[in-house]
Order: structure tokens, then sequence, then C-alpha cells
């Protein structure tokens, strides 16, 4: 009998959910598609990945999603001054 795999949705705990990462281009893809962004860690010693974007061509700068086409959730776990608003507020 086949194991049966866990569905997650997107978060910053788990990553992309599977139908976000099926679509994703490796890092450092210079053309059209979805790719993630990545930073480095002011230690410079490890890249820490911040969100997804949408290219039109290798020159395009990219759009941010805020939300994941898939399943629907946020993507702004990367944008620390929208969650710590959130927490200021107590709407958590």
């Amino acid at each position: 009998m086949e194991a049966k795999v866990e569905y997650h949705s997107c978060n910053e705990t788990d990553g992309f959910c599977e139908a976000l990462q099926k679509r994703m281009n490796i890092v450092g893809h210079h053309g059209k598609g979805i790719v993630p962004v990545m930073v480095m860690t002011k230690s410079y010693t490890d890249m820490k990945t911040v969100g997804a974007m949408y290219k039109e061509s290798a020159k395009d700068r990219g759009l941010m999603f805020n939300h994941c086409p898939w399943c629907g959730e946020s993507l702004r776990w990367f944008d620390k001054k929208e969650s710590e608003q959130v927490d200021a507020k107590g709407d958590k």
C-alpha cells in the first residue's frame, strides 16, 4: 500500500505548497517563469527564501506574489513589517 503524503499550504515553516514548487524554476533562472526570491543572511553563510515572483522575460525585474495562485495562502511571511503590525493589533 502506498504511503499517504500530507499536503500542506504555503507557510513559513514548511515553505511553498507542492503546486507552486512544481511550477517554480531553479534559483538563478534567467528567463520567463516563477522563481524563488532569496536573500543572503547577515553572516553571509546562508541563503533564506523570502517569497516567489513571476518574470515575463529575462530582463523583467519580476512581480512578487502576495498570495499563492494555487493554495491561496498568503506569501507575506517574508514581510516582517506586516507581521509585526498584526502582532501589535493582537489579531493573530
